[in-house]
């Protein structure tokens, strides 16, 4: 094990080698595409993906955005909790040049409406069927929306207006045999001063609140969670247990954490969330060694 004072060495160079999300994310996969990155329930069990993988479906759906006319610039929203879908519909957006909007899912219609028409938005990435089925009953009141995916598993669209996650992920591989250099060219000219991620939450009034990060305010973020991470949670080593089941889609350590965990290669193990925790047995049960636990 190196000493703690190498590991977190790697900071010193961290913003120089990583000034854009994207960047961020594709040296990891040239680092450590073998690691395993994801581990998340399926209907049919338990399953884990590395960063290769990661990157082959992040890529997927960003081709599918592009393909329906998703341009640089672009505020594409995500109504849904922190799932494995939501990880890669979020990576996708980044490396499509796109600006991440975090709406949180108990938002109320009238907020959504605004939320949606103020920023033109004409992608939503659905956490499940019920919130797609929202969305399309407010459809009418949207003029700029143009096509909402639902993240849930085996949902199949009219590939119109809805998609599914797997239809989408399709259409995005055979747009990618047509355009193959398209995507690298688009991450590629994201700059530090871009906007990265517009985040809404509500407050204890709740009221809805909005804040804005350009690439490299969320950079910074990550090297200074990163830095607290490493130095005070995990003291120094690499290979320890860093668990969240914190609820909140958007707070801190959604915003921050979770990317300095694909910053070091660790593997996310997605949850099954706070009410299925009833002790701290269950969640060991939950992690194992390497592990980063998002409930």
């Amino acid at each position: 094990m190196l000493k703690k004072e190498k590991d977190l060495a790697i900071l010193d160079v961290f913003r120089k080698q990583t000034p854009t999300i994207p960047q961020l994310f594709y040296t990891t996969v040239g680092n450590a595409g073998d690691f395993p990155a994801n581990t998340y329930k399926t209907k049919q069990g338990w399953k884990t993906i590395n960063y290769r993988q990661w990157a082959d479906i992040s890529e997927s759906i960003a081709y599918a955005l592009m393909k329906l006319g998703a341009k640089k610039g672009d505020d594409i929203c995500l109504l849904s909790r922190l799932t494995a879908p939501r990880a890669w519909a979020d990576i996708a957006i980044q490396i499509s040049g796109g600006i991440s909007t975090t709406v949180p899912i108990t938002v109320s219609d009238i907020d959504l409406v605004y939320i949606i028409n103020r920023a033109d938005i004409k992608f939503i990435f659905a956490e499940n069927q019920a919130v797609l089925k929202r969305v399309v009953q407010l459809r009418d009141k949207m003029p700029s929306l143009q096509a909402v995916i639902c993240l849930q598993e085996d949902f199949a669209g009219d590939q119109k207006f809805t998609f599914g996650l797997e239809e989408f992920i399709q259409q995005g591989i055979d747009y990618s045999r047509e355009k193959p250099d398209l995507l690298h060219q688009r991450w590629q000219n994201i700059t530090t001063d871009d906007p990265a991620r517009v985040i809404y939450t509500l407050s204890t009034m709740n009221k809805l609140k909005c804040s804005i990060l350009k690439q490299s305010e969320w950079i910074e973020g990550e090297r200074q969670e990163l830095n607290s991470l490493l130095e005070k949670n995990l003291e120094g080593k690499l290979n320890n247990i860093y668990a969240t089941i914190i609820p909140l889609p958007d707070s801190r350590e959604r915003t921050y954490a979770f990317l300095s965990m694909v910053a070091i290669g660790a593997l996310i193990k997605f949850g099954a969330g706070p009410p299925r925790i009833q002790n701290t047995k269950d969640l060991r049960r939950m992690a194992a060694q390497k592990d980063i636990v998002i409930a």
